[in-house]
């Protein structure tokens, strides 16, 4: 989950972590949570890893908030 401006939330077996996000200057929102979805959907295909692989969720996580 999205949470700006602080990054991204994520939840994997019963463990709950965050994701960081740089810091930048905003300019436009709209549509800023359909690239982090498509952003953090790339990532997790491009590292072919099960739901339960925390480490692939917290990558894809933290790829999308950049």
């Amino acid at each position: 989950m999205a949470v700006a401006p602080v990054g991204g939330w994520l939840a994997v077996g019963g463990r709950a972590g965050k994701g960081a996000a740089p810091q930048v200057a905003t300019i436009d929102t709209i549509g800023a949570g359909d690239i982090f979805s498509g952003a953090w959907l790339a990532r997790w295909l491009d590292l072919a890893a099960p739901m339960t692989d925390g480490a692939a969720v917290r990558e894809a996580t933290e790829f999308a908030c950049r």
